[in-house]
């Protein structure tokens, strides 16, 4: 029998499924995936092919987006590097207070003045142009490397901000339908909700972060047992501070997340991972979900209203929150213009959105449809512009990081330590991963830097790959180079990761390339496993050496009777791969 398509859960499926399909097709075209989310929804939903229907929705928002938004932010606040901020704490606390105000008080008066709101629902879009999320800001930081200071601002801002923006706008959105009643003291009690939401959140946040981190994942032997606790324990934390004070949930999952990133924990970049699935996950399915409901219609009957007013956000009351909050800290210029100009909307906006226009809707109050429309727009034209500009607004400013000098290798055989030896030598920082012990032993016993783990683990690769802007894949085993690679193509970019292509007993290659981005290292094929041996018995050596001659690798004959492995420039390791244009003054390993 074939259920009804308003069937709630097959909404939820199709939904699911389109955020997914959408989410893969963003990764392939390297577009943001918000876009595609929203073209998604709007094609599904009934004023485009009508498969997803939104009806039901509005009793089932209002429960599913707070829990979703207590895991993205404590998915957020694991995600948080103390360090990345360290020199511009006070810009960080302005931002979050000054800015913060600049934010709610501009974006009132340019949805009133300029948007064509009524003045109450104007005051929940500037409470909804509070924030930015990490949904729309770590795919940024992800592609364009940014100096720290600017990455760990836009980063904390992005986390720290968005509790702040729910608290405001959910209270904002219930005074204005009435529930506080009228006048003064009604406001006194929003203010002092939002105080009490904060403190109790907070409160709750450490007691679960710190119970977490020093009790349980301190001691956990298993990974995927530490990830359903940390999802389970986010949950706890956001009921138990719902519980006590309104809103003050959405503060302690975050406050929870930040304190459990504190702490030393082996099961950390798992859980990480782990919460990055679930969450890109959920962020697709709502988004597709609430742009299901949206009438375009509206964008086309407020015209040029919505239009100037995203302009304005964008550019007047943005730059104006972030030169104020910046103002007399040490902050180049060209810091704080690119922390201006970075600064897109993503899921809390629009999830705010949907649920206040819901609560509008269902008290008879005006402005629902033109805020819906104009918060939206909003998050399309920042994702779009910003986000796809963020890289050449870095480069013009010259505020982008350079790539870290470090060469991080899978495999602690004797190859990789003799290769990590002469980098060292040569001043480049290198790190080793393998499983033997003894292996790991001897590498730490020359004054190597080795890890012990997996190279098929992709945590172990992110640990092996921080602070390394390269990356090897040199075991025996082309299987787990492969995968290993791949882990690391994921952190580093492409054409940063690099595997050694082992040859066939047969005469042949294992594992030729499998994709256009995989990258295979040196001129030809290695078996890793009799040169180490060689090493050992003294029938090889590697050193480094000077290239006798401009020219190419795997073409060119650069070092005379030696293959070329690394080529050192200007202090940093570059994969001798195959097509790699050597010059004369470079140092070859």
């Amino acid at each position: 029998m074939m259920l009804p398509m308003n069937h709630l859960g097959i909404t939820l499926g199709i939904a699911g499924a389109a955020g997914a399909i959408a989410f893969v097709i963003a990764d392939r075209l390297k577009l943001p995936s918000i876009l595609l989310y929203l073209a998604f929804g709007l094609g599904l939903g009934p004023l485009g092919a009508a498969i997803v229907e939104t009806g039901e929705l509005n009793t089932v928002l209002p429960v599913i987006v707070p829990l979703a938004a207590a895991i993205i932010l404590f998915e957020g606040g694991l995600s948080l590097d103390i360090g990345a901020v360290r020199g511009a704490a006070r810009p960080l606390r302005n931002l979050l207070t000054v800015g913060v105000a600049v934010s709610f008080v501009g974006g009132t008066l340019i949805g009133w003045l300029a948007g064509g709101l009524p003045l109450a629902p104007a005051a929940i879009f500037g409470s909804l142009m509070i924030v930015t999320g990490p949904t729309v800001i770590a795919p940024i930081l992800r592609r364009v490397p940014l100096v720290r200071r600017v990455r760990g601002l836009l980063h904390w801002e992005s986390i720290l901000v968005d509790p702040i923006g729910i608290i405001v706008a959910v209270l904002a959105t219930e005074y204005v339908i009435g529930r506080s009643g009228t006048g003064a003291q009604p406001l006194v009690r929003v203010v002092l909700q939002i105080v009490a939401g904060c403190a109790v959140g907070a409160a709750v946040g450490l007691v679960a972060g710190y119970i977490l981190g020093r009790r349980y994942f301190a001691s956990a032997q298993r990974a995927d047992a530490a990830n359903i606790t940390a999802v389970g324990a986010a949950l706890a934390s956001f009921a138990a501070a719902e519980s006590l004070v309104h809103e003050g949930g959405i503060v302690s999952v975050t406050v929870a997340g930040l304190t459990l990133s504190l702490f030393r924990i082996p099961w950390l970049r798992g859980v990480r991972h782990f919460k990055e699935q679930m969450t890109a996950l959920l962020v697709a399915t709502l988004f597709v979900l609430i742009a299901a409901s949206i009438d375009p219609r509206a964008v086309v009957v407020h015209g040029w209203r919505i239009w100037i007013s995203v302009a304005l956000v964008a550019l007047v009351l943005r730059p104006i929150g972030v030169f104020l909050s910046t103002r007399g800290s040490d902050l180049p210029f060209a810091e704080r213009l690119c922390v201006a100009w970075i600064g897109p909307r993503g899921i809390i906006a629009a999830a705010g959105a949907s649920l206040a226009v819901i609560k509008l809707r269902e008290h008879g109050a005006e402005g629902g449809d033109a805020l819906e429309s104009l918060v939206f727009a909003t998050i399309a034209a920042t994702v779009l512009v910003q986000g796809l500009s963020a890289g050449v607004v870095a480069k013009w400013l010259g505020v982008r990081a350079k790539r870290p000098p470090g060469l991080a290798i899978a495999g602690a055989n004797e190859l990789a330590q003799r290769i990590a030896l002469c980098l060292r030598d040569s001043g480049v920082p290198t790190r080793l991963l393998d499983t033997n012990e003894t292996r790991c032993a001897e590498a730490r016993h020359k004054g190597l830097e080795v890890l012990w783990g997996s190279a098929s683990d992709s945590t172990q690769i992110a640990s092996l790959c921080e602070d390394r802007g390269r990356f090897l894949a040199l075991t025996p085993n082309a299987e787990v180079n492969a995968l290993a690679a791949m882990h690391a193509r994921e952190l580093l970019g492409i054409g940063c990761a690099y595997r050694v292509q082992l040859p066939d007993p047969d005469g042949g290659t294992r594992l030729a390339p499998l994709d256009a981005d995989d990258r295979l290292a040196f001129a030809v094929p290695l078996d890793v496993e009799v040169i180490a041996l060689a090493l050992q018995e003294r029938k090889a050596e590697v050193n480094a050496v000077e290239a006798v001659r401009d020219g190419m690798i795997g073409v060119d004959e650069i070092t005379p009777g030696a293959l070329p492995l690394i080529v050192l420039r200007e202090g940093v390791a570059l994969i001798a791969a195959p097509g790699l244009e050597v010059r004369r003054q470079d140092r070859c390993v």
